[in-house]
C-alpha cells in the first residue's frame, strides 16, 4: 500500500472512530450490541454496491446506474417469483438481471466509445424504467420466507449479511491485488494510452469490471428484497451518491489507480454509521444528503492536495 493510501485510510480509521464516540454521546442506544448488528445489516446492500463503484473509480470512471440496477434486480426477483419460479432461480434471475446491465454498460463504455457518463447515465434511466414498467409502478410483495434469511439470518453467531460482505470483500480484493486483471485495472486507472501500449487490452478489462459491478449491484437488490421483503423500483435510488461517498472517503482516487476492496469497505462502514447515527439522532434525510456530499467533495479536496504534495516533494528529492 502506498503511503498517501495508507494516510488516507488511517483518517479514515479515525473518522469512524470520532464518528462512534459522538454518537455514542449523543445518541442514546447508538453504542449497542443491538444496533451495531442493525448497521451491519442496513450497510451491506451499501457495502456490496459500493464494491462495484470501486472497481469503475479505480479505472478513473464512474457508474452512475448502480442504483438504479439494486431496484432492477429486486424487480425482475420479483417477476421470477409471481411467475412461480423457485428461490434459488428468483435469486439467480436477479443476479443475471444486475450482471447484464453491468454488461451493457461495458459494452458502450469501451467498444462503442461512449463517455462513462453518457452511458452509465442512460443505463440508470433504463434500468429505472424498466423496474418501473414490469413493476407498473407498484411495490412486488409474497416472497417465500426462505429470502428473509439473507438479511435477517445468523451464521454462527455473525449476521448472515456481513458473512457476504467479508466473503466479497476478500474475493475482489485477492483478484484486485494477486491477478492480471487486477493489476490491468490499476495500469489503467493508471494511464490508459500506457496500459494500452504495454499490451493491456482495456476494452476486455473495461468491459469485465463494469459487469463484475452489475453483478455486484444485482447481489445488493436481492439483500435489499430480503431486508424489506418487497420489490420496489425506487428500492435503490440514491446508492450510487452514497457509493462514490463510500468509495472515495475509502481511500479510492477519483481519478483512478489507487485504492482498493478493503478501504471501501471501511469507507462504506463509516457511511453506514453515519447514516445510522444522524437518523437516530432525528436528522433529516435531505440533511443527511447535503452531509454526504460534502463530505464527497472534501475527500477529493484532501486527495487533490496530498497529490501535489507528493508532486511536489519528488520534484525535491530529484
Amino acid at each position: 500500500m502506498r503511503p498517501v493510501q495508507r494516510k488516507r485510510l488511517s483518517g479514515t480509521y479515525l473518522a469512524l472512530i470520532i464518528s462512534i464516540i459522538v454518537f455514542s454521546i449523543l445518541g442514546p442506544g447508538f453504542f449497542s450490541i443491538d444496533n451495531a448488528m442493525s448497521v451491519v445489516r442496513q450497510g451491506a446492500v451499501l457495502t456490496l454496491v459500493s464494491f462495484g463503484m470501486t472497481l469503475a473509480i479505480l479505472m478513473g470512471s464512474t457508474d452512475l446506474s448502480l442504483g438504479a440496477v439494486v431496484g432492477f434486480a429486486g424487480i425482475i426477483a420479483g417477476k421470477a417469483m409471481q411467475l412461480g419460479l423457485p428461490l434459488s432461480l428468483q435469486i439467480l434471475a436477479a443476479l443475471l438481471a444486475g450482471t447484464l446491465s453491468g454488461l451493457c454498460n461495458g459494452l458502450l463504455i469501451s467498444y462503442v466509445k461512449l463517455p462513462p457518463f453518457v452511458a452509465s447515465f442512460g443505463m440508470m434511466g433504463a434500468a429505472h424504467g424498466l423496474a418501473l414498467v414490469l413493476s407498473e409502478g407498484r411495490a412486488i410483495w409474497g416472497f417465500p420466507q426462505g429470502i428473509r434469511y439473507l438479511s435477517n439470518g445468523d451464521l454462527l453467531g455473525l449476521p448472515f449479511p456481513l458473512w457476504m460482505v467479508g466473503i466479497a470483500c476478500l474475493i475482489l480484493h485477492l483478484v484486485l491485488k494477486k491477478t492480471s486483471f487486477g493489476i490491468s485495472i490499476y495500469a489503467i486507472g493508471g494511464n490508459e494510452h500506457a496500459a494500452a501500449l504495454s499490451g493491456i487490452d482495456v476494452a476486455r478489462n473495461k468491459t469485465i469490471a463494469y459487469t463484475v459491478g452489475g453483478l455486484m449491484a444485482g447481489l445488493g437488490g436481492i439483500l435489499m428484497v430480503s431486508r424489506m421483503n418487497s420489490a420496489q423500483a425506487i428500492a435503490g435510488t440514491g446508492y450510487e451518491f452514497d457509493a462514490i461517498a463510500a468509495t472515495v472517503v475509502g481511500g479510492t482516487s477519483l481519478k483512478g489507480g489507487r485504492g482498493g476492496a478493503a478501504s471501501t469497505l471501511i469507507g462504506a462502514l463509516l457511511i453506514s454509521v453515519l447514516r445510522n447515527g444522524l437518523n437516530m439522532m432525528g436528522i433529516s434525510v435531505y440533511v443527511q444528503i447535503v452531509f454526504i456530499g460534502a463530505l464527497i467533495v472534501l475527500a477529493f479536496i484532501v486527495d487533490s492536495l496530498r497529490e501535489k504534495m507528493g508532486y511536489a516533494r519528488s520534484g525535491v528529492m530529484t
